[in-house]
């Protein structure tokens, strides 16, 4: 019997020639995939599966098997000829995520010695626009209600003419314009009355809305739980390392880190989601001759995205 398995973010494929349930045809392998059902934006996934690349290219004769799964555990039938495959997210409205990297398909021999480690990959969430206000669970268990942009308009929908709209912060003055379009730049805590009022000069009662502002994103760093040196400008990472990360995040909290490493002049590759801290057989797995680089960098719960920083390394 062979085994074939990778592990995504939120995916987890197990691919076996033989099926335990039901009988199948000797030209398809059954590919049994768990993937990720507790993000309320992805709606299904879309595996794509090719035989064949040439060189750094897939071949485009040859077109590609697509099949749209349910999130969850899930069974798919491909044939034994397809060596590669990529998997993407879909959200409401078909909206569709990015592709991962193309991953090969690869063969291993089930023994009782047989011991593999899962590949971990992260697949791109879908860039869907989040609603205005986000509700956010703490660390403390507190749900707390977020603005996700950094401006509001307030308008009333009612069948009377709305002349103006009254609105104050944390009891403030209170201003009137026909149609307020509030910028709110800093982090914080914000207390926002309002109320309508119509042509004759009638005014509703108030009303009241609280929420948070985090519009800075958080700020990651390495930590090396072993010994590494410099000669001149080259950085050397001892066998023993293991690198860590770090993450300043004082706002909605952070949601998760992503890192990749790749040789230097070669493809990134996909990103990989950190879990904890990343050992020395990852970071040598690719056998790179020359520099390494180490790409890494982390996001909060409502979205705010740090940059991306780069780690260039030798391993001695």
């Amino acid at each position: 019997m062979n085994i074939f398995s990778l592990f995504f973010f939120g995916i987890l494929f197990f691919l076996s020639p033989l099926f335990a349930e039901t009988e199948i045809p000797p030209d398809e392998f059954r590919m049994t995939a768990y993937l990720d059902s507790e993000n309320p934006i992805i709606l299904e996934y879309e595996v794509e599966f090719w035989r064949e690349k040439e060189g750094n290219v897939l071949n485009g004769k040859n077109f590609p098997i697509s099949k749209l799964v349910p999130p969850g555990r899930v069974v798919l039938s491909v044939p034994q000829d397809y060596q590669f495959f990529r998997v993407r997210a879909v959200a409401r409205m078909n909206i569709r995520g990015f592709w991962t990297e193309f991953n090969q398909i690869r063969r291993y021999p089930l023994t009782n010695q047989t011991s593999q480690t899962p590949k971990q990959v992260f697949v791109p969430r879908p860039q869907t626009k989040p609603d205005v206000f986000l509700s956010i669970t703490n660390s403390k268990n507190e749900n707390l209600t977020y603005l996700t942009r950094q401006n509001v308009i307030l308008q009333s929908f009612d069948d009377t003419e709305t002349k103006f709209v009254h609105y104050r912060f944390s009891g403030e003055p209170w201003k009137k314009e026909a149609k307020p379009s509030l910028e709110i730049a800093k982090d914080g805590f914000y207390e926002l009355e309002y109320r309508a009022e119509d042509a004759l000069g009638n005014v509703e009662k108030s009303n009241y809305l609280s929420f948070y502002v985090d519009q800075t994103p958080p700020k990651t760093d390495l930590q090396f739980q072993s010994e590494s040196f410099r000669k001149g400008e080259v950085l050397y990472l001892s066998p023993k390392l293991k690198i860590g990360f770090s993450v300043e995040e004082e706002g909605s909290g952070l949601d998760y880190s992503l890192f990749r490493n790749y040789c230097k002049g070669e493809s990134p590759g996909d990103w990989i989601q950190y879990k904890s801290p990343i050992p020395f057989s990852i970071l040598s797995e690719k056998s790179c001759k020359n520099e390494i680089h180490l790409e890494y960098y982390s996001v909060d719960k409502v979205g705010n995205k740090e940059s991306v920083s780069t780690l260039t390394f030798r391993l001695p």
